[in-house]
């Protein structure tokens, strides 16, 4: 075997015994079991009792039952992406309710984020219904749009024990304030969003100026507050931070009467095991762009490398398209909220990179589109067997079948971008070609950052935008291993466009 292959062969042993473990940790560890809360809306149940193989079954004796909390997740997020501070929570003995809110993930309701409280309220219906928890404890716990939801759902309820609002807010416009207020953000949150959550605790503390950690008020009468900047953390990967996770069950223990300061479990070993499959993953992309090169028709003449203007050119047009979707998304009827915003800005600004290779005389047409097509079918096809997976940990990657339908269109229109991206960037030797089309995606999430801080784009792709350079400079490997087998710039953009749709239509939350 040639060295290559033998890493190809090495990367799918890893890749294949780190995936075994990983299900075998999904599948154990802190028991848990999906449930359906009173609005039907989709969760999971985790309960502390580790070793009790029918603990879905045999309710709980009173006395034994675990304080509960309640976790909503953040925007384009779902119950997966907090499962990790879920998992920590109950190896720490507290019972766990954790939801999809509407519009996301299994979660089947159109979205709307007004309602998302309405979910959590659901959430702690259930708990307080619950043979297997202790109702009379609950906790609303939640990240970014979750913890607005939180929130704004404590202030109705002085029945709750105390609230966690994971960098988010909500304006102190309820009947009472929140009881037993946590509020935590990352050292690298946005600093207006940093700035409004030290002015909350300050308003809640009634005191000028927070210290960081310190306690105000009383636990008892629900008046305690505290913030907590957890340090080396962002907006993003805050909620499954070990720190945020210790914080959390501190704050917890407190506001139940539990014993205070025992050592908190912060163990997720999910966590690695998914790393290496994902960096093994990388390697078998190649592979799998190695495979779809040899079974796309090769281009017998590749054109030479166009120099960085060809970049700047790339960036022009998607600048000259984005006004376009400014104040309407010409996909709207994909149903994938912010998506439709994204999928139509790159479609839009994909027909004018097409228009200007045309006009130059410079847009490929491979022969044989059929197989071209298939080829890049037939990688997508292995690049989702590969990844989803993974989703556990992350982000759900199985696809509802709205979802399904969302992508399929997705893909359609999201193909003259890539096809257009590619015949434009994708030319001369592989080096060459792979550093021109790295500095186009480069680019392309700069244009998407400072969209969304110039209120051009969803203020949100302010923090999808290194996301969505993630995204690309993954599709990067299997496009350069493709080309430097068959040069068939149609099978990549076919390729990159189902891939890219799948993501979107996974974790956009579906309007309708």
């Amino acid at each position: 075997m040639r060295p290559r292959q033998w890493l190809y062969l090495s990367a799918f042993t890893v890749y294949l015994a780190s995936t075994f473990v990983l299900v075998r940790l999904e599948h154990g560890g802190p028991p848990h079991a999906e449930v359906e809360l009173p609005n039907g809306a989709p969760a999971t149940l985790y309960l502390p009792n580790a070793g009790n193989p029918f603990f879905s079954t045999n309710p709980v004796a009173p006395a034994e039952r675990a304080p509960v909390a309640v976790v909503a997740h953040g925007y384009s997020e779902d119950r997966a992406t907090m499962s990790s501070l879920a998992r920590r929570l109950a190896l720490n003995g507290y019972a766990v309710v954790a939801i999809d809110a509407r519009g996301h993930g299994e979660n089947q309701r159109p979205f709307d984020s007004d309602g998302v409280s309405d979910d959590i309220r659901s959430a702690v219906e259930f708990a307080r219904g619950s043979a297997f928890v202790d109702g009379s404890k609950v906790v609303v716990i939640g990240h970014s749009m979750g913890a607005g939801a939180a929130m704004r759902y404590a202030m109705s309820d002085p029945r709750l024990a105390g609230s966690v609002m994971i960098a988010g807010l909500w304006p102190l416009d309820g009947p009472a304030p929140p009881r037993n207020p946590l509020f935590l953000f990352g050292q690298f949150d946005p600093p207006p969003l940093r700035a409004a959550l030290k002015a909350l605790t300050a308003q809640l503390a009634k005191t000028g100026s927070p210290e960081m950690g310190e306690t105000y008020g009383d636990f008892e009468s629900g008046t305690a507050v505290r913030a907590i900047e957890v340090p080396g953390q962002d907006h993003m990967s805050l909620p499954a931070s070990s720190g945020a996770a210790e914080a959390i069950v501190h704050w917890l223990d407190a506001t139940t009467l539990r014993e205070p300061g025992k050592t908190v479990v912060v163990r997720d070993p999910r966590r690695i095991v998914t790393l290496v499959s994902l960096l093994a993953s990388l390697v078998l992309l190649a592979g799998i762009g190695e495979l779809a090169g040899h079974l796309a028709p090769a281009c017998e003449q590749r054109p030479p490398g166009p120099g960085w203007s060809y970049v700047l050119a790339l960036v022009g047009w998607l600048l000259v398209a984005m006004p376009v979707v400014a104040d309407s998304a010409p996909a709207a009827f994909l149903g994938l909220d912010d998506g439709n915003i994204l999928v139509s800005w790159l479609a839009i600004g994909g027909l004018l990179i097409c228009g200007f290779l045309m006009m130059r005389d410079q847009l490929p047409v491979p022969a044989h589109i059929g197989r071209s097509l298939l080829a890049a079918v037939a990688a997508f096809v292995a690049i989702y067997a590969m990844y989803v997976p993974l989703g556990a940990v992350v982000h759900r990657l199985s696809l509802t079948p709205h979802r399904e339908i969302a992508m399929i269109v997705g893909a359609v229109l999201l193909t003259p971008f890539f096809f257009g991206f590619e015949a434009l960037l994708r030319r001369g030797d592989r080096r060459r070609s792979t550093s021109y089309a790295i500095a186009g995606r480069l680019g392309v999430a700069i244009l998407l950052f400072l969209g969304g801080a110039a209120g051009m784009l969803p203020i949100a792709f302010v923090f999808f935008a290194w996301i969505v350079l993630v995204m690309f400079l993954v599709l990067e490997v299997f496009a350069s291993a493709a080309y430097a087998v068959s040069g068939n710039v149609l099978t990549i953009a076919i390729a990159e466009a189902l891939s890219f749709a799948w993501l979107l239509a996974a974790t956009m939350p579906i309007r309708f």
